[in-house]
């Protein structure tokens, strides 16, 4: 019995598969560890150093590793995975071990399978870099890297195709393929899932749940995107846009949280209790990127009606699962909604709760102001004009505090952030006998005009007070304000980035954007990643429901199967037009037009070609008119036959057809010269 053909790839596939293998594993770098990228860097730097190798047996063949690398290569990759399997999580583990078993996979092609398999995994894992990542550019990097994995099978199948040839044809079928993908994205009815896909232990970025001095300033210096913001109608100024986040009641004597340790607080166990009252009214659509936490964001005072989402007793959104992609959802908020305007003693004593050992200096302030105010309004005003008056200043590098000291910040160096202002302004509140308590979010928003929506950054985060008051609830007040009023007004953004320019140096990509024609340009290209997510992204079963039904009426399950069936029908139709419609017209090659052009030029020196006649049947009869002109003739039919009948390859045949296109050219003039 005869031993089985091996499937052999030359040097030229093998170094196209392992392009197509780096760029799909770097889809992946952000999610695997520096230890995997290595391994199958080094296993990727062996093959490649294996074919620069000049040996006789590599000139036609795949890489033979031995199957002692093969080996060493295999227990590594096993062991890192193991070592860092808990840290990971069980998807970014996943992610890992078929990673890996993709890189190593091409050290041993024995058969056609192999192959395939490596193809097969390939395409799987192009599917899977959506998980983390679904902007349109990250899109349109994977269409790419498709595109290389498609035109390596096509070569596969085309022997001696042209390089340019298997990626046109490759990029033709793909275009061929978008009005049935269209298709069945619109119309084919969007299930849920039967599996879940486990949560990545990835990092967790925005507003942390709990704030003391220093970590706003630290976020305020990204330039990462948090939010957009569409309005349907009026939208309120950059200086009332107040994106609330988290509402943080428990201060421990350094840090304001949400939570004391792992015990849900009573009053986030009650409804919200919301008065709303006739005012501003806003409509909005928000589109909340992933940031691995729970909570949204929302102007004050918010009512949705989302399952997914739960507005809590302080007024916050928390989604029902960690936001681990883009996320949207419809608010409305009342601007003039009275918060809890009956707040029951137990809460009120809740509220004007402070460690007794600490910053016992704005303590002793507190009790002083209560003591020599008799109207709440009146200590508030006191505060902030003390804040306005006195030589307090705003900065993104605040100094560093001992212990987080408040005493320290208010007495001592009055140099702080927006949470240093609000944090102590809170502590001052309750220290003076009024309910207080410490939010965080975000401010303003950058307006694109080209999409028509806010985006608001991290540079945006925010942390402003809300003080209880007898008949008004809960009322927000921005102690920043006094101190920096550019900060609270439309002009915000560009006061911070100015200090962010300031802080990262010239040469940044801060002061890089804040070129007037970058700037425009960024804008666009975030314009166009937005409707992406709207439309796309966020084409849920709820919206493909509702847009089904107002396109197609009754009957729209047939009548959306009648739609996708036509799009086939018609996807099927251009591709036989383009594969069978040309041969059945025998489409003629240039070379074979310009040979063509010969016998138009015979025929005005009276040789006429018949129509059952030979080419090179009429060479008498050109001999008859010039001797010399037959024998450049008689080569021409040879090279036409040559090329027509000739089995060369795709490179040595387009040389012989330019050399004969320049041929006929110049037998042409020589009939034009008679």
């Amino acid at each position: 019995m005869s031993e089985t053909k091996p499937f052999l790839l030359n040097k030229s596939l093998h170094l196209h598969l392992l392009l197509v293998q780096l760029s799909t594993v770097a889809l992946f770098a952000n999610e695997l560890t520096a230890w995997m990228l290595a391994i199958i860097a080094l296993s990727f730097l062996w093959q490649f150093t294996q074919l620069a190798v000049p040996k006789r047996t590599r000139q036609h063949h795949s890489v033979s590793t031995p199957k002692l690398v093969t080996v060493l290569f295999a227990l590594a990759g096993a062991g890192v995975i193991v070592v860092n399997s808990k840290s990971l999580g069980l998807l970014l583990a996943m992610v890992h071990l078929i990673c890996f078993a993709y890189g190593i996979k091409s050290l041993e092609i024995k058969s056609r399978k192999d192959f395939y398999i490596i193809i097969l995994i390939g395409l799987f894992l192009h599917a899977c870099a959506f998980i983390f990542i679904q902007s349109i550019w990250y899109a349109l990097v994977v269409l790419t890297v498709i595109l290389l994995n498609l035109a390596l099978l096509y070569r596969i199948f085309s022997v001696n195709v042209a390089h340019l040839k298997s990626y046109l044809s490759s990029l033709k079928l793909l275009a061929f393929s978008v009005p049935f993908a269209v298709a069945l994205f619109v119309f084919f009815p969007r299930l849920s899932p039967f599996w879940q896909v486990p949560l990545a232990n990835t990092a967790k970025t925005g507003l942390g749940s709990d704030v003391q001095p220093g970590d706003i300033a630290k976020l305020a210096l990204s330039d990462a995107l948090a939010f957009r913001v569409e309005f349907a109608g009026k939208a309120p100024s950059k200086s009332q846009m107040y994106w609330r986040a988290m509402t943080m009641s428990y201060y421990d004597g350094k840090k304001w949280s949400r939570n004391n340790g792992n015990r849900l607080p009573f009053y986030l166990m009650q409804k919200p209790n919301i008065n709303y009252l006739s005012g501003d009214t806003y409509q909005y659509q928000v589109m909340a990127e992933a940031s691995n936490r729970s909570w949204l964001f929302s102007l004050d005072t918010a009512r949705l009606d989302n399952n997914k989402i739960t507005q809590l007793a302080d007024f916050s959104l928390i989604s029902d699962k960690p936001i681990t992609k883009t996320v949207n959802y419809q608010v409305v908020s009342f601007a003039n909604a009275g918060k809890e305007l009956n707040l029951a003693n137990r809460a009120k004593r809740f509220y004007l709760r402070i460690p007794e050992d600490s910053n016992p200096k704005l303590q002793r302030l507190g009790q002083e102001l209560r003591q020599r105010f008799n109207d709440k309004q009146q200590i508030i005003d006191h505060v902030l004009n003390q804040f306005r008056q006195q030589p307090y200043f705003y900065t993104l590098e605040p100094p560093v505090l001992v212990d987080n000291s408040l005493d320290q910040f208010y007495f001592d160096t009055q140099t702080g952030f927006c949470e240093h202002y609000a944090s102590t302004f809170a502590f001052l509140m309750r220290a003076a006998g009024i309910p207080a308590r410490l939010v965080t979010g975000y401010l303003g928003g950058e307006y694109n005009q080209q999409g028509n929506y806010y985006s608001i950054y991290q540079y945006d985060a925010h942390a402003w007070t809300e003080v209880w008051l007898e008949g008004q609830g809960w009322v927000s007040v921005d102690p920043t304000s006094a101190v920096s009023p550019e900060r609270v007004s439309d002009d915000m953004s560009n006061a911070l980035r100015q200090q962010r320019v300031n802080i990262a140096g010239a040469f940044s990509w801060q002061a890089f954007s804040t070129n007037a024609l970058i700037a425009k340009l960024k804008m666009q290209i975030e314009a166009i990643d937005y409707q992406w997510n709207r439309l796309v992204l966020s084409y849920t079963v709820e919206k493909q429901t509702e847009f089904l039904k107002t396109l197609l009426g009754q009957g729209r399950l047939w009548k959306a199967a009648l739609v996708m069936l036509l799009t086939f029908v018609l996807v099927v139709g251009l591709l036989w037009y383009r594969d069978l419609r040309p041969k059945q017209l025998n489409r003629r090659s240039n070379w074979q037009l310009q040979f063509d052009k010969l016998f138009i030029q015979l025929s005005k020196i009276g040789i006429t070609r018949e129509p059952s006649q030979l080419p090179l049947q009429m060479i008498n009869d050109i001999e008859k008119v010039n001797r010399s002109l037959a024998v450049d003739y008689q080569q021409l039919c040879l090279n036409y036959e040559r090329l027509s009948y000739s089995q060369l390859n795709a490179k040595d045949n387009m040389a012989i057809a330019k050399q004969f296109i320049e041929q006929c050219k110049k037998f042409n003039k020589q009939l034009k010269r008679l």
